[in-house]
């Protein structure tokens, strides 16, 4: 008995090893054959006829065409603003740059809260001034 090679036959006389090509690892269709399994799901891609992939291939081609174009204005439209700036910029005696931030003037990248020349001067003078006063005092002379 010990010489003899053991049989993987289960007591209901199925050999899953056998069903899975002699390998040990079982799946758990295999393992559990009374419990539903959910079936895989086919690739549902549908093959397009040659009329409609015509017509994609004509619309793409219509799309690319109009994006070349409208690229090609839009430079054309900044070439004649940058123009346009240099030309105020001369007339009025400012830089072409503070022209533009005039005319952008809603796309501001800074906190309107930030540090300006103005407020940093008027923070050194009144440390200058109140130098030596306690805080609260010179807070109460305000009111």
């Amino acid at each position: 008995m010990e010489n003899e090679p053991q049989s993987h036959d289960s007591p209901d006389g199925d050999d899953p090893l056998a069903e899975n090509g002699g390998h040990s690892t079982t799946t758990w269709a295999i393992r559990n054959p009374l419990k539903d399994v959910q079936t895989p799901r086919a690739c549902s891609k549908k093959t397009l006829t040659d009329a409609v992939k015509a017509a994609h291939d004509t619309k793409r081609q219509l799309n690319r065409a109009n994006a070349v174009a409208l690229q090609a204005d839009l430079n054309a439209f900044t070439l004649q603003c940058d123009g346009r700036v240099l030309e105020l910029a001369k007339r009025y005696s400012k830089k072409p740059s503070y022209i533009q931030l005039m005319l952008t003037n809603m796309t501001h990248y800074k906190k309107s809260r930030a540090p300006s020349l103005q407020n940093a001067l008027i923070h050194h003078k009144s440390i200058e001034v109140n130098e030596g006063v306690p805080f609260f005092v010179s807070f109460l002379d305000k009111f």
